[in-house]
């Protein structure tokens, strides 16, 4: 690993570290949210020494599920910010709601909404990009000898975990959340509405289930073709070394 990659892998670890850590003690209730368990995936990967030896398997693992994260979590936030927004009139409006959501007293300013929302969501995605690029030649030594499909299939299939362990955590019936008020969408998501149009009675399904589920299909197929496009190429070269 160069100087390059080291450093930059110590920086991203200590500020994703921070970050959380504040959130931990400032905004407890923060953790109601994917983001920011997926934050804490990406602390455990960056603080992972790749140059050592002994890490490959760890390595393989958290940088498979980090990058298909980083990229799952980018592409739901953006369908939610998409409708958001056109309900709530503007992307700061949205968030705003969603802060008086979860008890928020006072919400940031424009330009600290922004740089937080771009650092959780889009920062986590380039960071990937720069480590491959940085430490690629560690990545690909503890690569070497693996199936691209089934890395690629077993970091979605992890991350897929994860995510339905939060969401039987944080998520579940029993704890009585409103999905719709939560993350402050549109009521035209709701799945009675969604399938008036195609004569299909929703009864029996919950209010968000067409909308969420729909949007872990495509989130985890845009992740997917992601770890294939990103982490691929590293599995491939390392084979044919």
């Amino acid at each position: 690993m160069g100087s390059a990659g080291y450093l930059f892998e110590r920086f991203a670890m200590l500020t994703y570290f921070t970050y959380t850590f504040w959130n931990a003690l400032e905004n407890p209730k923060n953790y109601g949210f994917l983001t920011h368990w997926t934050l804490l995936l990406h602390v455990l990967y960056f603080s992972v020494d790749k140059a050592s030896p002994q890490v490959g398997a760890a390595t393989r693992l958290l940088h498979g599920m980090s990058l298909v994260a980083a990229v799952a979590v980018l592409a739901a936030y953006s369908q939610m910010a998409v409708a958001g927004s056109l309900y709530w009139g503007s992307f700061y409006e949205w968030e705003r709601q969603i802060s008086l959501a979860v008890g928020k007293s006072a919400t940031p300013g424009w330009w600290d909404m922004h740089l937080r929302r771009a650092y959780e969501h889009v920062w986590p995605v380039l960071a990937l990009l720069i480590d491959a690029r940085l430490n690629r030649a560690d990545l690909q030594r503890c690569y070497r000898g693996c199936s691209r499909a089934f890395r690629t299939a077993l970091a979605t299939g992890c991350y897929l975990v994860m995510g339905l362990t939060w969401e039987q955590t944080c998520q579940s019936k029993d704890s009585g959340l409103d999905f719709f008020a939560h993350y402050a969408l549109p009521p035209w998501l709701a799945s009675a509405r969604l399938l008036a149009p195609l004569g299909i009675d929703a009864t029996g399904l919950a209010p968000d289930a067409v909308f969420s589920n729909g949007q872990k299909v495509i989130m985890l197929l845009v992740a997917a073709m992601a770890h294939w496009r990103v982490a691929g190429p590293l599995i491939s070269k390392a084979k044919a070394s």
